[in-house]
């Protein structure tokens, strides 16, 4: 096929695809996507010119436009931390406008349409298709910061919840695409594709008749469906200022209903310490035990706990509150000693199970010389089910023969992206189970104890004061 009707494939293709997933396809947004296809290397690192038969082309095709949305994505992305706390005044002057008009009906219509002039300014006039789908996005009460009053003052006053809210939309308009793509041709997707336009994943367990063995794999979601709520094992990445700010919202309405909570966290990075690179946080909440927060830090940066909601709700508020928000830490010597020389942050109100653990067996007489690993302190809990066991077992065998030298794997892994399907779910299934090990602790921890505790950890939060890096003992 020549380059002429190669691009002549694109087009009629364009067309189809952008009718099917945005209905929309105006002549800007097909040649703008069409441009885009053509001249940039599809995520596998191949081209739209490089297939064998129609399906293969719909596919490749398909895999441009996932890469397409997730690059607009990113670009209104990138204006979510300029939007912070700036009110903006034109905004807020056509919304008040629009808002006063007589009917609700006729107010709504005219947000929707400045919703989707809001995308073309950011976006270009090739985001036509992408603003037409954000308006009628409005228009289905998917914005989350125009719930409530019935007013659309956060947009006015608080601009970046509302570009947060479409930056989500998009994420999941690119996941829903690639979704569609791998049920044309399910060979040809690797799971580095699922990790880099998805963002909500479950660990789905199987039984292996062959091994005679659970088999565990993750399982990507287009959004929070039923599947994805309803798993015991759910995963939410959060690479993007969008999803960052959302979950910073719900922490905030849990904090301010319940005035505390109970948070489980875990780092992973190279040559963690004040030197090393942190990568990956991950965090549990007591309010949902069985969600998995992943925050990549290797991609947002500083922005990972200094993006704030309007009311001043941020990772670094978070880990730096000492009275309402207990965090839940195992051995956080190394991850303090980042957190304060490269980002600024003091924990507070740290509770550290490895001390919890050391604490109970010498509550018990007895002789303490070695700290335990994680692994071990799971497997010596009968708060985890022989399946929990076997799969944080597993999920740890896999992953160490990735970034564990002495296994054959780099440290340097951590850096990669797309993230590995298989470090996603290492890096979440240790807080998984802190929460339930603090339980257990607690329940076998006299007072006296428990405030040794808190005052060893206390001590090891401070970790970052020596003047010049300390590797932790045992």
């Amino acid at each position: 096929m020549d380059q002429s009707q190669l691009e002549g494939w694109t087009r009629a293709t364009a067309v189809q695809v952008l009718q099917v997933f945005l209905e929309n396809s105006s002549t800007d947004s097909v040649q703008g996507f069409c441009s885009f296809a053509l001249r940039n290397t599809l995520p596998d690192g191949t081209s739209l010119g490089s297939w064998s038969d129609q399906e293969n082309f719909r596919h490749r095709i398909l895999l441009a436009f996932a890469q397409w949305t997730s690059s607009k994505a990113r670009q209104l992305d990138d204006h979510v931390p300029l939007q912070n706390h700036m009110p903006n005044v034109h905004c807020s002057t056509s919304l008040n406008n629009y808002v006063n008009q007589e009917h609700a009906g006729i107010a709504d219509a005219a947000i929707s349409e400045f919703i989707y002039h809001v995308a073309i300014r950011l976006l270009g006039p090739d985001a036509a298709c992408f603003g037409n789908a954000l308006g009628g996005f409005f228009a289905r009460g998917g914005f989350s910061a125009l719930r409530g009053d019935g007013t659309s003052s956060a947009l006015s006053e608080y601009p970046a919840l509302v570009l947060s809210d479409m930056v989500r939309y998009l994420e999941e308009i690119q996941a829903k695409v690639l979704k569609v793509a791998q049920e044309l041709t399910p060979n040809e997707l690797a799971g580095s594709l699922l990790m880099e336009f998805c963002h909500y994943f479950t660990v789905i367990t199987t039984f292996s008749q062959q091994s005679q063995m659970l088999q565990f794999r993750l399982q990507a979601h287009e959004n929070v469906d039923e599947a994805f709520q309803t798993s015991e094992f759910r995963i939410q990445l959060i690479d993007s200022c969008g999803s960052l700010m959302s979950m910073l919202q719900h922490i905030e309405q849990v904090y301010n209903r319940n005035q505390s909570l109970t948070v489980a966290v875990d780092f992973e990075g190279v040559d963690l310490c004040r030197t090393g690179e942190l990568c990956l946080v991950q965090m549990t909440c007591d309010d949902d035990p069985t969600l998995v927060y992943v925050l990549d830090v290797h991609v947002l940066g500083q922005k990972t706990f200094h993006l704030a909601t309007p009311t001043g709700m941020s990772m670094k508020y978070l880990l730096e509150d000492h009275q309402n928000v207990t965090k839940l830490w195992f051995d956080p010597r190394n991850d303090v000693d980042a957190l304060y020389h490269q980002f600024g942050i003091t924990p507070r109100n740290v509770m550290d199970l490895q001390l919890a653990e050391v604490a109970i067996r010498r509550s018990q007489g007895h002789v303490v010389k070695f700290v335990t690993g994680l692994q071990r302190c799971l497997q010596q809990s009968d708060q985890l089910s022989h399946d929990q066991v076997s799969c944080a077992q597993d999920i740890d065998n896999r992953a160490k023969s990735l970034f564990e030298p002495k296994f054959g794997g780099r440290y340097e892994t951590f850096q990669e992206r797309p993230l590995r399907d298989v470090i996603l779910m290492y890096a979440a299934h240790d807080s998984r189970y802190m929460l339930l090990l603090y339980q257990y602790y607690i329940q076998k921890l006299t007072e006296e104890w428990y405030g040794r505790v808190l005052a060893g950890s206390s001590e090891r939060a401070k970790w970052f004061q020596h003047t010049d890096y300390k590797r932790p003992g045992t």
